[in-house]
């Protein structure tokens, strides 16, 4: 009898620790799964803001060039309207002040209108890149909950295994007191 206690003693041991090893191994599969969720949930962001950045970029080029080509095209009918103020003499410059004020209130209308649809794109822009972001917190609150989980699931097979591993002690504690009392005669 005595053989057979330490017999189930040692196969209970070598249970818990399958069960112990076999957790461990779940553990490792959990934590390589949340590794690659992380790694493919910050590429996908950095990917995402590369390419708001490259559009704003552009946007904003292509703006610059059409207000500097608006410019020049301002500043040459300025230089024709000037030459020829001073060509045709004295008595046309309330004309000529005239028209280089039209010039430049149209310019500064399409460098206003320029610039509007600048700032409608940098709003939209940012509104995307806000969304992509909350969806990437999205998706890390799910990967954060899926861990906790498998955390608590981990826990409570733990727990059993401590528990029946005290229960093995207990019932071999309690047959060797046996036996010795009975060795003894108690």
């Amino acid at each position: 009898m005595a053989q057979t206690t330490k017999t189930n003693g040692k196969t209970s041991i070598k249970a818990n620790q399958e069960l112990v090893s076999e957790q461990l191994t779940q553990l490792k599969e959990v934590s390589k799964s949340v590794n690659e969720t992380v790694t493919g949930v910050m590429s996908e962001g950095m990917e995402q803001i590369k390419g708001v950045t490259k559009s704003v970029n552009e946007t904003v080029s292509n703006a610059v060039t059409e207000g500097m080509e608006q410019f020049k095209g301002v500043t040459k009918s300025v230089n024709e309207t000037v030459n020829n103020v001073v060509t045709e003499g004295m008595g046309q410059l309330k004309e000529a002040s005239k028209s280089v004020n039209t010039a430049v209130s149209e310019s500064f209308v399409q460098l206003k209108e320029t610039t509007k649809n600048v700032n409608d794109f940098a709003f939209k822009t940012t509104e995307e890149l806000l969304h992509a972001t909350l969806t990437a917190t999205e998706q890390w609150q799910g990967l954060a909950l899926k861990a906790v989980n498998g955390s608590l699931e981990l826990a409570a097979k733990q727990q059993e295994l401590t528990f029946a591993a005290v229960e093995g002690i207990k019932t071999q504690v309690e047959e060797s007191a046996n036996r010795v009392k009975g060795v003894f005669g108690f």
